[in-house]
């Protein structure tokens, strides 16, 4: 806590439980393009439990099945968490750097041989609702160069 002039200066009680590590977490569910406020529970980083938040503006406690499935979308043992090439039959993992060269030597070669509008470039959902991923896409789109954006 800081003091401004004498008065004690204190995070609003929403925000204060949110910075500690452990339990109660607040955060915007991206599945969709509502953007529901969630409430997280969380342990161990584990999710516990999803609720709605009811001080969220614009969904104001509701959420749907989508944002309540969220653990078992997180926890899924089939999740793909890091890059992964065919072999055969099989899926082998590949280190971040060499997964993207090989996507930009093919998107490269791919555009080289039938024109820049022979790539596509879908932005929905979940793509849309996150900045960093909405900025990339944009810089992704026009280095493409086509008019192939869905």
């Amino acid at each position: 806590m800081s003091t401004r002039a004498g008065r004690r200066l204190r995070a609003p009680p929403r925000l204060r439980y949110q910075c500690r590590m452990g339990d109660t977490r607040l955060h915007t569910c991206v599945l969709c393009e509502a953007v529901c406020g969630v409430v997280l529970e969380v342990r161990g980083g584990k999710i516990l439990s999803v609720r709605g938040d009811a001080d969220d503006p614009f969904s104001r406690g509701h959420v749907c099945p989508k944002a309540a499935a969220l653990p078992d979308v997180v926890s899924d043992p089939d999740r793909v968490r890091e890059p992964l090439r065919r072999s055969g039959d099989r899926w082998e993992p590949v280190p971040w750097r060499a997964a993207l060269d090989e996507a930009a030597d093919r998107l490269a070669e791919v555009r080289r041989r039938h024109g820049p509008d022979s790539v596509g470039l879908y932005l929905g959902n979940p793509t849309v609702h996150g900045h960093g991923a909405t900025l990339g896409a944009l810089l992704l789109a026009r280095t493409i160069g086509g008019r192939s954006r869905f």
